[in-house]
């Protein structure tokens, strides 16, 4: 696990401490908790890499996600927020090793696999935990309606990916131990885990069902600034020497979303 990924969820941990203080503050002024259910859709603006190869390998970028929020009051029209959910990440283009979609230790001459040495991670469909915390505004339109803006800091959780095979040159018998991996560190050290980092925003459209519940629409835009990158190393394996070493740094992802749901006191 990184700096930043320690960092964002001491932060996190540290903030989910206050809940219980404001509850109580809430309390005594007469200022309800309430909670959200919510179906969250979210899809990628860009790219998670330039290279198109360095794609293949990740979930594509979108999230369904099912979430729930607790909103603690300050006042009648600010408070803080805690949500948690899982996400839904689809399967990579690539859901197993394809040797026609990866990178060669030469460009130009044919290899085939020779042996798989290790596989890590998977291109399947990814279960993702997310979590962030946040203040809110809420500001009535009517007796019904409500507009609420969100605005929060959070992470997910993501699986490393990697393969290790053994290719033999077409012709020869040079051979190459490959490395392919995607993983959020900058080199070939890795956590199973990482936890990207993400700044989102949120406008919800609360119409007031009764007392105790509302309907909820809501768009919003998810900024995931910690970056996800592509590692490759081909080593000829009779001496040694490194044919090709290269990081593809990836990008800083977009993404915008809509979500339905309801809010209940």
């Amino acid at each position: 696990m990184n700096t930043t990924s320690k960092t964002i969820i001491l932060s996190l941990v540290s903030l989910l401490l206050t809940p219980t203080i404001f509850s109580q503050n809430s309390y005594k002024n007469h200022k309800p908790i309430w909670f959200d259910i919510q179906l969250v859709e979210q899809v990628g603006l860009n790219n998670w890499f330039d290279k198109g190869y360095a794609n293949d390998g990740v979930s594509r970028a979108s999230i369904t996600e099912l979430r729930v929020v607790i909103n603690i009051p300050f006042s009648d029209y600010v408070g803080i927020y805690g949500d948690t959910g899982l996400g839904f990440m689809p399967a990579a283009p690539m859901k197993s090793f394809d040797l026609g979609k990866m990178q060669m230790p030469h460009s130009g001459t044919q290899y085939y696999l020779r042996e798989m040495l290790s596989e890590e991670g998977s291109g399947k469909a990814q279960v993702s935990f997310k979590m962030s915390l946040g203040m809110f505004g809420k500001i009535p339109v009517n007796k019904k309606l409500s507009v609420m803006p969100y605005l929060g800091i959070g992470f997910i959780t993501r699986r490393a990916r990697e393969y290790s095979v053994l290719l033999k040159e077409h012709g020869s018998n040079v051979q190459y131990e490959s490395t392919y991996s995607w993983n959020q560190n900058n080199n070939e050290e890795k956590d199973q885990v990482s936890l990207p980092g993400y700044l989102n925003g949120k406008m919800n459209f609360a119409y007031r069902l009764s007392s105790k519940a509302s309907l909820l629409l809501g768009v919003e835009y998810t900024w995931i600034f910690s970056k996800l990158n592509y590692y490759e190393k081909h080593v000829n394996q009779f001496n040694q020497n490194i044919r090709k070493n290269q990081i593809i740094k990836g990008n800083k992802m977009n993404m915008i979303g809509l979500s339905l749901g309801v809010s209940f006191m």
